[in-house]
């Protein structure tokens, strides 16, 4: 036991492992934040799935430096000296503290990706629905002005079969709105090939 102690303290590294893990898992939440702003705004990709799931795992893994940084923090708070304690003290609460927040935004970022596909997965014209190789689920952040034309426009080009489905989740869409062009996934199979 007095070997993982004198690890997490940073004896056998010859540096303390607190302030490395602290600021990587600062680095990571700060490019969990760039990436956020990247999926809000669509900088660089039209597609903005893969930057909603990179934000996710990038909190992810600030979560578990700060783990390991809070370990290291109560491993050295026993041999701290005594007019030292306090300093240690806040550290540790520091530490908790971010826990408790990064825990907060992984959990609301997960909630957030599966609040879109709960109503879905409890509808079971679309969860029994095998031909065309099951359902196809894909989402994009869209202004609201634009959604009708966009809506219209993949309803034109993938002619979904469920469309007259009324579900709890859906949006009130414009038909008469002019369909606006938008590029499918990568991967998408062509739907005038079949």
């Amino acid at each position: 036991m007095t070997h993982v102690k004198e690890l997490l303290e940073g004896r056998r590294l010859g540096f303390a492992l607190r302030p490395v893990l602290g600021a990587l898992a600062i680095g990571l939440a700060l490019a969990a934040l760039l990436v956020d702003f990247a999926a809000w705004f669509a900088w660089g990709a039209r597609d903005t799935n893969a930057f909603v799931w990179a934000g996710y795992w990038l909190v992810c893994g600030a979560i578990g430096l700060t783990l390991l940084g809070l370990l290291t923090a109560l491993a050295e708070l026993r041999d701290v000296p005594d007019q030292e304690r306090s300093l240690a003290r806040v550290d540790l609460g520091v530490a908790i503290l971010a826990l408790l927040s990064l825990g907060l935004s992984a959990g609301l970022r997960s909630n957030d990706l599966g609040a879109a596909v709960r109503p879905l997965a409890a509808t079971p014209e679309i969860v029994d629905f095998g031909p065309n190789d099951g359902p196809f689920l894909s989402w994009s952040f869209c202004p609201a002005e634009g959604a009708s034309g966009l809506v219209n426009s993949l309803v034109g080009r993938l002619r979904p079969v469920l469309q007259d489905q009324a579900l709890a989740c859906d949006v009130a869409i414009d038909p008469g709105a002019r369909p606006a062009f938008c590029p499918p996934p990568a991967g998408t199979k062509d739907i005038s090939t079949y």
